[in-house]
């Protein structure tokens, strides 16, 4: 298996630094709140080994006490036939190569990438996920599948992480927008 990097990570990669890990805030609300965005996009027409089962696509880092409020994606539909993937939290690791946090599947399970999909919601696209938890710390997020995990915000770093399903054996586009509220403001 490989783990492949999105341009949150590296620039040199594919050469587009200008869009790494981009977050943009939004003027302060009269709460004080900001609300920040994060893209990331990975190109994986060109690569060597083709993308297989298993690969993770770590696609920007997510503090633990960030809330969520949406989850894009986005690819072109150059993965093949019946490509599936599961979007969820990993732990950083030393060298960005942590574990899964909780579940695999945490914010998408089995999103169907073999054809082109426009920009589309998947924060709340897995089974057990509801529109309600929107707002909630990630780590939240994690209690809510596994009740008792944390007792509060571990303030951990955790990556943002997609995962293949179903070989493609070719590879494509996949971009990923994240819009929350940073941890702390």
């Amino acid at each position: 298996m490989t783990t492949w990097y999105s341009t949150a990570f590296t620039a040199d990669g594919i050469n587009r630094s200008s869009l790494d890990d981009v977050k943009f805030l939004a003027p302060v609300a009269i709460d004080g709140g900001r609300v920040a965005y994060k893209r990331a996009f990975i190109d994986l027409r060109t690569t060597s080994p083709d993308v297989i089962v298993g690969d993770e696509l770590r696609m920007f880092p997510l503090k633990s006490g960030d809330r969520l409020v949406s989850m894009y994606i986005a690819v072109d539909g150059g993965f093949g036939a019946n490509v599936e993937i599961s979007v969820g939290l990993w732990m950083q690791g030393k060298n960005n190569d942590g574990p899964v946090v909780s579940g695999i599947g945490l914010f998408a399970s089995a999103v169907a990438i073999s054809s082109a999909l426009d920009r589309t919601e998947i924060l709340t696209e897995a089974a057990n996920r509801e529109d309600e938890l929107r707002g909630l710390a990630a780590w939240e997020w994690i209690n809510d599948v596994t009740p008792g995990t944390y007792g509060d915000d571990p303030h951990e770093v955790w990556d943002v992480v997609a995962r293949i399903f179903n070989a493609p054996g070719t590879g494509g586009i996949l971009l990923l927008e994240l819009y929350y509220l940073p941890a702390g403001g």
